[in-house]
């Protein structure tokens, strides 16, 4: 038993002093260098050391290795010595920089054996002698089989670095096959601790690809410069599977739900109603086919989609939409089916399906004008509005001319007969100049044709054209109809709105930005005030004061008591009159916004950090309240109050955009 104990004693005593040093040649790739192990194991002539002949990666032992004596301080009986102590001699070669890890030296005597922990080793390329650590570029993880239009996320990154430096240039390849997009992805960034200092690996760039065909593709490498040193980046090989039958419609790969959303099952004739469908998930949105749309009784009125999408390492991840909007024919049934839809799940490694939605709507015949599209004013109701826009200006009341000049050709008892006719001739030429162009009718002719063709485009493109010319409010309400009909409700909803702005009250303005709401699917807008207009309220302002001082003019000069009474009733009429049309006015002239067509969220504080705790849809209109920083304060028509920020609306101007 003694006998085993004192080997044992010997063996833990001299794992002690097991602490080594290491230190090494400065080493270049393809060229033999040297490591030099100082460890606190007493030096003795039959003590041996052995290194495994094993390759480490790219490095190889070179030679054999060998023991020699050094100094060192030790302590002994309370007293510090120098003893000898042994260093072990390693030669090795490298065919690539990296920092490898030695492990397995073996050192051994009778009754004595101790194995040395693992150990880094550095190599430089040949162009860093002036680098404490290899510099190296390299790919993460990259899987090495994928579906068509899959997404592979690479990554690029460098490591062995002491500091987080940004590339000087990189330069890749494009592929013979398939799509290179360059996309910001996080990548991991690591710390590893070698010789009392810190050296970093993290992500460089990154980049998306995909391809449409299957078969052995070869991403073609390139080049970086980074720390005044170029780089090659390696190339990546990768098979692409054969699709399967199921998804070959669609193309999608990735992890994905579907939900469908419609209006109504029940309709009117000549409505419209609204069917969303949701894509949410993460995978190959830009590659995907949405689910085919069959409808049966309904005629397409147009389409707009939305997204909201983020790349990550797994592919893009967010959502897509696609709203479509279908008016009602003159059948008495109708139907809306959304297809079966199909992907490819590449975390379970099975095919995931959507079965799809089947909407079945009872539709009202109606006849007559009811039935028909949103209509555009014609020529006649255009010239007659912009009339009223003319008339409702500063130049509006001379028309008080004529009572007024009456009123002192009486007072100054000069010849009535001869008088008739000067205030008609007075304000004559103002009713003259109210007049419609033939240029302007024979453009707005034109246009009605474009729109009752299908071309929205090129009549819309006249409207805009009318109104930079012009000017004049009553060309927005049909670039509000054409602007719905192409599926933008924000820009319908603000040239609506505009439009009431400069014509506020105008009927058939107020029908059409009700019908379209109607049509859209939006609800309890900010309400305008459907009663008499600011021009037409100016208008009987102004007879009631040119009849007021006719009025006056015979009461000074017949000075009966009966028509003073009339004449103070008609005063008290007119400033009622007045009073109602500056009320209505400052009510029209509150300020107003509108959602911009991705909508937007409410908060309930105006900072980016914020809870949003409820959606508001495209078009949705609001009064603006006051403002903060990059926020507004809003409130809708049904009374909900928040802040949106500023680039989420759209406010309602006197000019249209």
């Amino acid at each position: 038993m003694k006998r085993l104990f004192l080997p044992l004693l010997l063996l833990f005593c001299l794992s002690l002093f097991a602490e080594e040093t290491i230190t090494q040649d400065k080493a270049y790739i393809n060229r033999n260098f040297k490591v030099y192990v100082k460890t606190m194991v007493p030096y003795s002539r039959d003590l041996e050391v052995e290194l495994p002949l094993e390759e480490y990666g790219a490095m190889s032992v070179a030679g054999e290795p060998y023991l020699r004596p050094y100094n060192a301080l030790v302590e002994n009986s309370g007293e510090i010595i120098y003893e000898e102590m042994t260093e072990a001699v390693l030669t090795f070669r490298a065919s690539a920089g990296d920092i490898y890890q030695c492990s397995g030296l073996r050192f051994f005597r009778e009754k004595f054996e101790m194995v040395l922990p693992d150990f880094p080793v550095i190599v430089h390329n040949r162009d860093e002698s002036n680098l404490d650590f290899p510099l190296q570029v390299y790919w993460s993880p990259v899987k090495d089989q994928a579906y068509p239009g899959e997404i592979i996320s690479l990554i690029l990154n460098v490591r062995y670095t002491e500091s987080l430096d940004f590339p000087e240039e990189i330069h890749m390849a494009k592929p013979a096959v398939g799509d290179l997009d360059q996309v910001d992805l996080s990548g991991d960034i690591e710390t590893f601790e070698i010789r009392d200092k810190t050296i970093y690996s993290y992500p460089l760039e990154s980049w998306y690809f995909s391809s449409g065909e299957s078969g052995h593709l070869t991403i073609p490498g390139g080049s970086v410069s980074i720390l005044g040193l170029n780089r090659d980046i390696p190339s990546l090989e990768l098979d692409i599977l054969p699709p399967p039958e199921e998804i070959m419609k669609s193309g999608a790969v990735g992890d994905f739900s579907v939900v469908t959303q419609f209006s109504g099952n029940q309709a009117a004739q000549g409505e419209i109603l609204t069917l969303s469908v949701r894509i949410e998930g993460t995978g190959n949105f830009h590659y995907m086919s949405f689910p085919e749309i069959v409808a049966d009784g309904f005629e397409l009125i147009n389409s707009d989609e939305s997204e909201e999408l983020i790349p990550t390492e797994s592919g893009y991840s967010g959502y897509r939409q696609i709203s479509y909007r279908y008016q009602a024919g003159g059948e008495n049934r109708g139907k809306i089916v959304c297809t079966p839809f199909s992907w490819m799940n590449p975390v379970t490694g099975k095919i995931e399906t959507f079965s799809g939605n089947t909407y079945d709507v009872d539709i009202t015949v109606q006849s007559g004008e009811e039935s028909q599209r949103l209509p555009l004013l014609s020529s006649f109701d255009i010239t007659r509005l912009i009339c009223k826009e003319k008339f409702d200006s500063p130049f509006k009341w001379l028309f008080i001319l004529p009572g007024l000049i009456y009123f002192l050709f009486v007072l100054f008892s000069l010849n009535e007969r001869k008088s008739d006719w000067l205030p008609l001739l007075i304000v004559l030429p103002l009713l003259l100049s109210f007049g419609n162009g033939p240029e302007r009718r024979e453009s707005v002719e034109k246009a009605q044709e474009l729109f009752r063709d299908g071309d929205l485009r090129q009549s819309l493109a006249l409207y805009e054209a009318l109104y930079e010319k012009e000017g004049y409010a009553a060309y927005l309400y049909n670039r509000a109809v054409l602007e719905f009909y192409q599926g933008n409700l924000t820009g319908s909803e603000k040239l609506f709105r505009t439009a009431l702005l400069a014509l506020p009250g105008e009927q058939k303005i107020l029908k059409g930005l009700y019908a379209m709401e109607s049509l859209a699917g939006l609800q309890d807008q900010y309400s305008v005030n459907w009663g008499i207009g600011s021009a037409d309220l100016s208008g009987i302002l102004i007879l009631l004061i040119n009849l007021f001082l006719v009025m006056l003019a015979w009461y000074l000069k017949k000075s009966k008591l009966s028509r003073f009474l009339a004449v103070a009733t008609l005063f008290f009429i007119i400033l009622g009159t007045g009073g109602a049309l500056l009320a209505m006015n400052r009510m029209n002239r509150l300020p107003q916004g509108v959602v911009k067509s991705e909508g937007a969220a409410l908060s309930r504080i105006p900072e980016e950090t914020a809870d949003e705790w409820l959606l508001l849809p495209p078009g949705t209109s609001f009064r603006l309240i006051t403002e903060k920083k990059d926020y507004y304060f809003i409130k809708t028509g049904y009374g909900l109050e928040g802040w949106l920020p500023r680039g989420k609306v759209v406010p309602v101007t006197d000019e249209a955009f």
